[in-house]
C-alpha cells in the first residue's frame, strides 16, 4: 500500500513539472512573438526607409526610427549640423557647419538608450605601471546623459534595438543650434540674438544612411529677437526658416597619433591635462590639432572627359 502511494506521488510530481515546463515554453514563445509583432507595428506608418549604410533607418510623420546596432554601443560618434537652405543669409550661409561638434557614446541602460555627451576628454597619463589608473581616469570622464531614448522593440536576433532618435535631430539646444555665433546679423558680437524654435513650423524632411554616418534633414522654424549692447531691443519675433542636415558620424576606432606642439612652429593647438602620479599636480600638455583628410571622390582616369 505504501509503495503504491509513493509511486502515485512521484507520478503526480512528474506530471506537474511537465505541465509547468510546457506552460513556461508557451509563455516564452508568446512573449517572443509579441516582441517581434511590436517591432513590426512600430514600422507600419513608415513613409521612407534606408538600409544601405551604418544603421537601418525608418521615417514616419514625426519619428526617426533607427535600428541601432548593439555593436555600436560605447563607440565614439560625432553630432554635427550644416545649413542646406536658409531664409536669411545674415544668420548663416549654405554649406556652413555652425553648431559646435559634440561627441557622444550611446549606452544601453535597461529599456533605455542613453546618449552620453563627452564634453571632457579623459586625462592623459604617463606609464606608471600601476594597475587601475587607466580605468579610473576613463571613469572620471564617462560623459553626462544628454538625452535618453525608450527602446521600442528588440530585433529577433538581438543584434539591434529600435529607438526613435527624432529628438536628437529635431529639438533645439545650444549643441544643435543651426546659426553661427559670428553671423553678420550679430554685428561682430554687438547684437545679441535669441532664438526660439517653433515646433508647429518644424518637421522632418528626409533621412539617409551612409557607410560611416546617418543624416537627417529637418526644416526648422524660428522666431528671433535682436538686442543691441544687451539692453536695446531692435526687433522681436523675426521669422527665420532654416533647412539643416544633422549628421551622426562614427569616429575612427584608431585615433590619430599624438603630435606635441612647439612654440617655434605656428600651429593650432589644444591643451590637455596629464596625470603624472598621486603626489604630483596635473601637468598641462599642448597638442597640435590634426585633421584626418581622406579622398572620398572617385579619381578620374587619364584621358577621361570632365
Amino acid at each position: 500500500m505504501n509503495r503504491k502511494i509513493i509511486y502515485f506521488s512521484l507520478l503526480s510530481l512528474l506530471l506537474l513539472f511537465t505541465v509547468q515546463d510546457a506552460c513556461a515554453r508557451k509563455k516564452k514563445e508568446k512573449s517572443a512573438k509579441t516582441e517581434i509583432k511590436g517591432y513590426e507595428n512600430h514600422l507600419k506608418d513608415c513613409v521612407a526607409s534606408d538600409s544601405t549604410g551604418l544603421m537601418i533607418m525608418h521615417r514616419t510623420k514625426d519619428k526617426v526610427l533607427v535600428e541601432f546596432p548593439v555593436r555600436l554601443l560605447e563607440k565614439e560618434m560625432l553630432l554635427a549640423s550644416s545649413i542646406i537652405n536658409i531664409s536669411d543669409n545674415g544668420e548663416g550661409v549654405v554649406g556652413q557647419f555652425t553648431s559646435p561638434e559634440v561627441m557622444f557614446r550611446f549606452v544601453r541602460n535597461g529599456k533605455k538608450l542613453e546618449a552620453r555627451m563627452m564634453t571632457n576628454q579623459p586625462l592623459m597619463r604617463e606609464e606608471t605601471g600601476k594597475e587601475g589608473v587607466a580605468s579610473s581616469l576613463l571613469k572620471s570622464a564617462s560623459g553626462g546623459v544628454y538625452k535618453s531614448f525608450k527602446i521600442e522593440a528588440f530585433a529577433k536576433d538581438s543584434s539591434s534595438v529600435l529607438v526613435n532618435l527624432a529628438p536628437l535631430f529635431l529639438e533645439h539646444s545650444d549643441y544643435s543650434n543651426p546659426f553661427s555665433s559670428y553671423a553678420p546679423n550679430s554685428m561682430y558680437g554687438m547684437v545679441t540674438r535669441k532664438f526660439r524654435c517653433d515646433t508647429s513650423r518644424s518637421f522632418l524632411k528626409d533621412i539617409h544612411s551612409y557607410p560611416d554616418n546617418i543624416s537627417v534633414t529637418c526644416v526648422l522654424g524660428y522666431d528671433v529677437d535682436y538686442t543691441a549692447f544687451g539692453t536695446i531691443t531692435m526687433q522681436r519675433n523675426v521669422p527665420v526658416t532654416v533647412t539643416a542636415a544633422r549628421m551622426l558620424v562614427l569616429l575612427p576606432e584608431t585615433p590619430m597619433d599624438i603630435r606635441y606642439a612647439n612654440q617655434k612652429v605656428n600651429t593650432a593647438f589644444l591643451v590637455r591635462k596629464q596625470y603624472v602620479d598621486e603626489m604630483s599636480p596635473l601637468k598641462s600638455t599642448h597638442l597640435v590639432k590634426r585633421w584626418r583628410l581622406e579622398l572620398r571622390t572617385k579619381l578620374r582616369l587619364k584621358g577621361e572627359k570632365r
